[in-house]
């Protein structure tokens, strides 16, 4: 039987339904309780009380989340991806009792009762959970609900919410602390500023740190809101600020941090600070570059030599995605070629990948484009070349490993740090191997070549799939100074922590050809570390 037969089973039958002419006995109650489980049963899978099947399910097998609209396709009927949306997504599976047990269990169960404080409770996180004013339980549709579920249920005011939220607050904070206080090593430490919708600015602090039980852990430490500009000064003492609240000052171990120049003052008013409290702690061994960050700004370096190419496709796309009807037209275009139907993705200047993301997504769908470009008179201006998207095949390829080791660095779950100086290496290697030869690269004042025509550069470039533009060779070097001006600012922790790690260990720098005098000093650093 498959899932819509099942589906198609699931009406009560007359034996199925519970009788209420029958007097109401315990006998009875138990009967009725197990032909109702017993119907409920029928229904098959759980998951169709979650998921809604498509109109043509019994064809397409498709089916979508009714929380989060997500759709799978049922293959042979299983419904074991669906299984684990639920599970994974929304935390909900189905329990596993015998029919008897559990209904025996209802019988036995105490009468239900409100809880006042269990409700204020679960409202409270609610409210916090899903970042709701705390005015919406002053709202009288709210209070409607409410008493549509309990009707004589208190309801706090504004007011009254917020004090428990500080009373949540500052309970989970001692928890924090304590944990804290209790482990047997160190702490390293990530801070952000951060800007609310109200133009508030915030400081993050989280920790990271090795558990009792030898798993890395992370905990956002604290928000502290900042009533001052981002200058080194006032980061260093809203930070100072945040460990002194948690009694965390001894604990501080290394701390990571963007690559900017308040960052610099910061971290060298960290350390005096450190000598002046005696902790141990040094700007030179302490601070680690977000190598994220470094990725981030090497790219947005490199793209700003591919702006022609990508500004025509930028233009396009956020024209396309502006209007309903070109959207529409997109769509059928998509459908007529046997493409996926995909939304456009536009580029956000901020944030590289998303550039990445805007051509890899135009690449797909360039059939669906053209189609739609050369049938708009007012797109006609940005139609693309074979020898233009070919152009921006290549500036894909140039940017994909850059996403990839994003990816990987931008991990919290594992440690990072280790894999710093070889995914630096493969980066630089990968550049280098865009420029050409190494040996005429030249250094930061020799100037990019400039742009050839673009028609004649297109062809050159396609001449040979692995050859690669002028301007995609500017781009790379570009961001090959870049990569280097942080790779030549790491320090020895970098170096140890790859020798510790039993994937690399110190094999990887005899692999890569590393001076012996280099190896002898990163081992000599290791053992007096």
């Amino acid at each position: 039987m498959d899932a819509e037969d099942n589906n198609e089973g699931s009406c009560h039958n007359s034996e199925d339904e519970i009788d209420a002419s029958l007097p109401a006995t315990p006998a009875r109650r138990l009967s009725n309780l197990e032909s109702l489980e017993n119907a409920q049963n029928n229904q098959g899978s759980f998951v169709w009380s979650h998921f809604e099947k498509d109109e043509n399910f019994k064809y397409n097998k498709r089916a979508t989340c009714t929380y989060c609209s997500k759709t799978y396709i049922c293959s042979g009927g299983s419904t074991t991806n669906i299984t684990k949306h639920l599970k994974n997504v929304h935390s909900i599976q189905q329990e596993t009792q015998s029919t008897g047990v559990n209904v025996l269990e209802m019988l036995k169960a105490p009468k239900w009762s409100y809880d006042h404080n269990e409700m204020i409770n679960n409202l409270v996180k609610w409210i916090v959970i899903k970042q709701h004013a705390f005015t919406i339980a002053e709202k009288l549709e709210f209070i409607n609900f409410i008493h549509s579920l309990h009707p004589t249920a208190k309801i706090p005011s504004a007011d009254t919410i917020k004090s428990h939220i500080s009373n949540f607050y500052r309970t989970d904070r001692e928890k924090v602390q304590n944990i804290l206080l209790n482990i047997p090593g160190k702490i390293s430490f990530t801070i952000d500023c951060w800007t609310s919708p109200s133009v508030k600015s915030f400081l993050s602090i989280t920790a990271h740190f090795i558990d009792k039980d030898w798993k890395l852990q992370h905990i956002l430490l604290d928000f502290l809101e900042m009533f001052d500009s981002h200058t080194g000064q006032n980061l260093k003492e809203t930070f100072v600020t945040g460990l002194k609240y948690f009694s965390m000052e001894k604990k501080l171990m290394g701390i990571t941090l963007d690559n900017t120049s308040n960052n610099a003052v910061f971290i060298h008013l960290l350390t005096n600070w450190a000598i002046e409290k005696r902790i141990s702690f040094d700007k030179n061994d302490n601070h680690f570059r977000c190598f994220a960050h470094v990725i981030n700004l090497s790219v947005q370096a490199a793209l700003t030599q591919l702006e022609s190419e990508i500004s025509k496709l930028r233009d396009l796309v956020n024209r396309i995605r502006a209007s309903s009807l070109r959207r529409e037209k997109l769509k059928m275009a998509c459908k007529n070629n046997q493409l996926k139907d995909l939304t456009l993705i536009p580029d956000v200047p901020t944030r590289w990948n998303f550039t990445y993301e805007m051509i890899s997504r135009s690449l797909q769908l360039k059939i669906a484009i053209d189609s739609v470009t050369l049938n708009d008179r007012d797109l006609k201006k940005y139609l693309f070349t074979k020898n233009q998207w070919a152009e921006l095949e290549k500036i894909k390829d140039f940017l994909f490993l850059f996403k990839e080791v994003t990816t990987i660095m931008s991990g919290f779950t594992y440690p990072t740090l280790s894999a710093t100086i070889p995914l630096y290496n493969i980066l630089i290697d990968h550049v280098e191997n865009v420029i050409g030869d190494v040996n005429v690269i030249g250094d930061e004042n020799e100037e990019v070549i400039e742009d050839v025509d673009d028609e004649s550069e297109a062809n050159s470039g396609n001449n040979n799939e692995n050859e690669w533009s002028q301007t995609i060779k500017n781009a790379a070097k570009i961001c090959r100074l870049k990569l280097l001006e942080y790779y030549n600012k790491t320090n020895y922790s970098y170096l140890i922590s790859t020798i510790l790690d039993p994937r690399l260990k110190l094999q990887y720098y005899k692999d890569n050809e590393w001076e012996d005098e280099l190896i002898n000093d990163i081992q000599q650093k290791l053992v007096f570390y």
